[in-house]
């Protein structure tokens, strides 16, 4: 009884890959026990080398020894389950059973096989031998089975650590496509603003050519002025009234068509002398446009073309309405300058501090810092600071602008009528004034022009 509780169960002695009785057991460094079949072919198809059980890799294949032990057992066990061969009795004849109906899968004995004929009778060692075959048969199949689909857990390991490798590769190769293309982005980038900068440099210098041309011009100009005695003889008496133009501050403003037009005469020699002093000169600061507006190339145009621009947004820029300043700015004595209008539906044209807000959307006030005539929706009119609106009989061709800094005064004039529009009196500047141009209106896209005229 001893004996054979010592002996191991099947379940102990199976191969944890086939899952039947251990064939020539041998044991792996780590102590677990297989099949030298399995476990040979296992390590053949897969690499590398580990243990089925507890997965403990080997860095090279180790050599497999006989588990001397775990064979006896196994040659106990297969002798223990080995059905006996000895003849039983016939307990119906007491005759031994040598016979198998293979009919209806009984023993017989020689007696009992009279009882049935027409049935296929062998002998029981016979059908004992084959059903053993075929259970062998049958174990075989198993464990190829077994060992196909260990096989295909392999490949499917392989194809995953492929597939892994696979999709670091493309990652890599990602990375480095977006960052050569980011690369070349910045590259373009900085080929733009350097264009634009260059451009810009450019047109500086074209515009400090033209500036420098009309100071010649001016300075011929005044040599002529010796040629124009008689009518700078005429002038005294209308500069006499109108330098200081203190009766204009009580509403008797210079409006004549004859007084004006002495006044633009002589505008138009640049008169300077110790009384009275006009600046006529007045061209466009590009670097103030909103990108909206397009600049011409002498300064003396403004237009919108409703198409933004990508121009550099600096501090001088305006961005929240559509206006741009004069490049002419002063703080003092008298300045005068005429701007066509003709065929512009939506304008506003006049003075504005230097200072004003130019990123925000503001009305044109005086209170924001703006004198100005304007054009809105068909009629004219003024903000003093609410909107007056102005009579005018026919529509306006030219505007005429004057500004007397010590004065504080702003006067507007139909150039072609000479009749004043309209004046802003008792102003009280106290900051750089610049020239200011305003184009409005979606309707306005690639209308006229607002244009700086010289005095004819």
């Amino acid at each position: 009884m001893s004996a054979a509780s010592c002996l191991l169960s099947e379940e102990e002695l199976q191969c944890s890959i086939c899952l039947d009785v251990l064939t020539d057991p041998v044991s792996t460094p780590c102590g677990h026990t297989f099949c030298k079949h399995c476990i040979t072919e296992t390590w053949r198809v897969n690499a590398p080398c580990r243990c089925p059980v507890c997965n403990e890799v080997f860095t090279r294949q180790p050599q497999l020894k006989t588990n001397i032990f775990i064979s006896a057992m196994v040659a106990q066990f297969r002798q223990r389950a080995q059905p006996s061969v000895t003849q039983d009795h016939c307990l119906q004849h007491n005759k031994p059973l040598e016979l198998f109906c293979e009919s209806d899968h009984s023993c017989v004995c020689v007696l009992c096989s009279l009882q049935h004929q027409g049935h296929t009778l062998v002998p029981l060692k016979e059908a004992c031998e084959a059903k053993q075959r075929e259970l062998q048969k049958s174990q075989a199949h198993t464990r190829r089975m077994i060992l196909d689909r260990t096989q295909k857990i392999s490949e499917v390991q392989q194809s995953l650590e492929l597939s892994q490798k696979t999709a670091e590769e493309e990652a890599a190769e990602g990375v480095s496509f977006f960052s050569a293309l980011m690369e070349m982005i910045q590259k373009a980038l900085d080929q733009v603003l350097q264009e634009i900068e260059e451009k810009q440099t450019k047109m500086k210098t074209e515009a400090e050519t033209l500036i420098q041309g009309l100071e010649k011009e001016i300075c011929e100009l005044k040599q002529k002025s010796s040629e124009v005695e008689q009518l700078s003889r005429s002038e005294d008496h209308v500069l006499k009234t109108f330098p200081s133009l203190t009766a204009a501050q009580h509403g008797d403003w210079i409006n004549t068509r004859t007084a004006f037009e002495i006044f633009r005469q002589n505008l138009k020699y640049s008169v300077n002398d110790g009384e009275f002093s006009v600046n006529v000169t007045s061209v466009l600061d590009s670097d103030t446009a909103h990108p909206e507006l397009t600049v011409s190339e002498d300064l003396k145009q403004v237009s919108r073309t409703g198409a933004k621009r990508r121009l550099l947004n600096n501090s001088r820029r305006i961005t929240g309405y559509h206006g741009v300043l004069g490049k002419q700015s002063f703080s003092s004595g008298r300045h005068y300058f005429e701007v066509q209008v003709s065929e512009n539906r939506n304008w506003a044209v006049g003075i504005a501090k230097e200072s004003i807000n130019r990123k925000d959307d503001i009305y044109a006030t005086p209170t924001n810092g703006f004198w100005t005539i304007q054009l809105v929706n068909g009629e004219y009119c003024t903000a003093d600071p609410d909107y007056t609106w102005l009579q005018v009989k026919s529509v306006l061709q030219k505007v005429g602008v004057f500004v007397d800094y010590e004065e504080g005064l702003v006067l507007f004039y139909d150039v072609d009528t000479a009749v004043l529009l309209y004046g802003f009196t008792g102003c009280s500047f106290t900051e750089t004034l610049c020239p200011y141009f305003f184009i409005g209106g979606r309707e306005n896209k690639n209308s006229a022009p607002l244009i700086i005229t010289p005095i004819q």
